[in-house]
């Protein structure tokens, strides 16, 4: 169904994607500085594996969505619904710098896969890094780009059940490590309520 750009604020989905972009960037920070604690204070990989899926998936989410707006954005509907004088060079601007984004965001992904793969299953890293990827583009799709979701019952039935097969999936792979967690949590808590 093409898009009614009556109805849609191009100013706003700007504003919107800058203040995520903004938002991106300490978020990766954040990451960084946990899975180098995570590193120095020898965690278990699993930790090392979900911190790395994370941050890669974070770049693919976030730089794909920042490319195809940025592309998106010199087609000539979106230059047509802004008319034309300072506005639309502004917009322009801010296309290309959403482009750039998305292409040095996109190339940083490798880095962070592979640091991962150094230390942690392959496996793992590109579920992790598939999960968040996705999550991060439908978000950025959905709630920043106000794309629709499927409104017809099946479509939108079969998107969830997809989201639900890649969370089973995670879990799956991840089953021994949570029981792990869970059993070392409950062992601990059993030995602080027997101390008091």
């Amino acid at each position: 169904v093409p898009r009614d750009w009556n109805q849609t604020s191009i100013e706003w989905i700007q504003v919107k994607l800058g203040l995520v972009l903004l938002l991106a960037a300490p978020l990766l920070a954040t990451l960084e500085i946990w899975a180098r604690r995570a590193k120095r204070g020898n965690a278990d990989r699993s930790v090392i594996e979900l911190l790395a899926g994370m941050q890669a998936g974070l770049c693919i989410g976030v730089g794909n969505a920042s490319l195809a707006t940025g592309l998106q954005s010199t087609s000539k509907s979106w230059i047509d619904h802004l008319g034309s004088g300072k506005g639309v060079w502004m917009h322009l601007a801010c296309a290309g710098a959403f482009v750039v984004i998305g292409v040095v965001t996109n190339a940083m992904h490798p880095i962070f896969a592979n640091r991962g793969y150094q230390l942690g299953r392959v496996v793992l890293i590109s579920t992790y890094m598939s999960l968040v990827s996705m999550a991060t583009g439908v978000f950025m799709g959905v709630v920043v780009l106000d794309e629709a979701w499927p409104t017809r019952p099946r479509m939108s039935l079969l998107r969830h059940i997809a989201f639900g097969l890649i969370f089973s999936g995670v879990l799956t792979l991840n089953w021994q490590n949570i029981r792990l967690f869970t059993a070392a949590a409950a062992s601990r808590s059993s030995q602080g309520s027997a101390s008091h």
